[in-house]
């Protein structure tokens, strides 16, 4: 299963990075000022009215590499520093022609128009590489899954890609439970490649009997164990998180075909609960589509290695 190693991992939430802000803050500021001074030391203003179109280079160089706080902050700081130290009377903000006004007005607002746009191009440009991306994973997991022979190895691949892929969205662990004969499920394969490594209790082998039954998600969350002193205060035997486990119906068509169980542990925002799962499928670009893709390609791998199987039977047979 080395292959799996090859499988590129999705990103998880970006946090701010502080550093990389102050950083944007501080160019954006500098160059307006650097280009300020180069103005007023060579006296390119008033003798090139339209000078200030160079103050648009910094910020399409600043939205296109940090994003659109930094052209903002150039814009505007280009705009005051343009009108306190190049526009008569020098050393104020005010303005006594109305043609200056006019000329900054149109100025700041070309600014953050081409802002917008740079960081219009730049979101695109992202989204293009998160599709390749994408569509790469897709093909690294199916080309892996048809090297293997045995339904046992496929639906292990499966389980350690969803694992692997996911990991940042703070899935912990994975597990696939399949209905036997008699339409009782058990845990087939998990992402540890034991499956006594995740036992699940009576009440979650219920839940996801459920789920097989009905075809929509549910979760449990289970606490930390915990007991009350002779006080009645409630203390926790180990520390640790809320684990949350949900299951997830894999259909192929309409039919459910296998259960994904999963354990979560600090979980990505839009991957908290079932209902802010449900809240970011209704906007558009939401970041669930690539994981509902891939359980659909899932479900349709262990259906064809359902086929498979029993064509195998037959044969042999």
């Amino acid at each position: 299963m080395q292959e799996i190693e090859r499988i590129p991992t999705l990103e998880g939430a970006t946090r701010i990075q502080w550093r990389r802000v102050f950083v944007e803050i501080a160019l954006a500021i500098g160059s307006a000022l650097l280009i300020t001074w180069l103005i007023d030391i060579y006296q390119f203003y008033p003798h090139i009215p339209n000078i200030s179109i160079v103050y648009l280079l910094p910020v399409l160089l600043l939205a296109v590499t940090f994003g659109r706080l930094g052209a903002i902050v150039t814009a505007v700081t280009a705009f005051l520093a343009f009108d306190f130290f190049l526009v008569p009377p020098f050393y104020t903000f005010t303005i006594d022609r109305p043609e200056d006004w006019i000329a900054l007005i149109i100025f700041l607002i070309t600014a953050l128009l081409t802002s917008q746009l740079a960081e219009v191009m730049r979101q695109r440009s992202e989204e293009a590489r998160l599709r390749a991306q994408e569509a790469r994973i897709l093909y690294e997991v199916v080309r892996i899954v048809n090297l293997q022979e045995q339904l046992e190895d496929q639906l292990a691949v499966i389980a350690l890609a969803i694992r692997r892929v996911f990991a940042h969205w703070g899935i912990a662990e994975c597990a696939l439970l399949l209905p036997d004969e008699q339409g009782n499920l058990s845990v087939h394969i998990d992402s540890s490649m034991d499956v006594d490594d995740m036992k699940l209790s009576p009440e979650e082998l219920a839940t996801a009997l459920s789920v097989l039954q009905q075809g929509d998600m549910r979760e449990m969350r289970i606490a930390p164990a915990a007991e009350a002193d002779n006080a009645g205060v409630t203390y926790y035997k180990q520390m640790g998180s809320v684990t949350t486990t949900r299951f997830l119906p894999l259909k192929a068509g309409e039919q459910v075909t296998a259960v994904l169980c999963l354990h979560l542990q600090h979980p990505v925002s839009w991957f908290t609960s079932i209902a802010s799962m449900q809240e970011e499928q209704q906007r558009s670009n939401n970041r669930l589509e690539f994981f509902q893709t891939f359980l659909e390609e899932a479900a349709s791998l262990i259906e064809r290695a359902h086929l498979r199987a029993v064509v195998h039977a037959k044969r042999a047979s």
